[in-house]
């Protein structure tokens, strides 16, 4: 049939190093993964967006972009740019009945956290339920969302219920800190 939704979840993490220290040929993968390569896929699927006259961009970004921390720069700037650059399409795609909007996730319980937090633990001599629990702990509701509850708020976002929304960035995050 048609093209009705496209949602964008570029992510390159970058190196985690210093400024200072940073190579900007790495800064420019990350920037040409999370920001080009989401600009090109909606590109792409503007023309198909239109023809169905309520198309939907979501765009995944990241609490990073309102929770700054040091060695993320790479990260945060590309992450920093979409947020931005949905605002942006919000305007220019809404003539062509297309929505766009973003999610600001924390962190995502999965896989990839489990790895993290395991590597915090056997850094800092603790359990990797100490430092879950830490991070729970920073969070309104005590816990990380996962995977399955993100998908709930791309859902909202995909649905007629969100027919008057555009160019808004929800925090999906248990609480673990307030957009704006």
């Amino acid at each position: 049939g048609h093209l009705d939704i496209v949602v964008n979840n570029a992510f390159d993490g970058g190196d985690a190093k210093l400024f200072m220290e940073a190579d900007f040929d790495r800064w420019r993968e990350v920037m040409d993964v999370n920001l080009f390569g989401s600009l090109a896929m909606t590109r792409a699927c503007v023309p198909h967006l239109e023809a169905t006259g309520d198309g939907r961009v979501i765009m995944i970004n990241s609490m990073s972009v309102q929770r700054i921390q040091p060695k993320w720069g790479a990260y945060v700037a590309s992450k920093g740019a979409l947020a931005a650059i949905t605002k942006t399409l919000a305007l220019e795609l809404g003539e062509k009945g297309i929505r766009v909007n973003a999610l600001l996730p924390g962190y995502i319980y999965g896989d990839s956290v489990e790895w993290y937090f395991n590597h915090q633990a056997e850094k800092r001599g603790i359990t990797f339920q100490e430092v879950y629990d830490e991070v729970a702990s920073e969070t309104c509701l005590g816990y990380l969302p996962t995977s399955e509850e993100i998908a709930g708020t791309v859902v909202f976002f995909a649905s007629r219920l969100a027919k008057p929304v555009t160019g808004q960035m929800i925090g999906v995050n248990a609480g673990h800190w307030f957009n704006g």
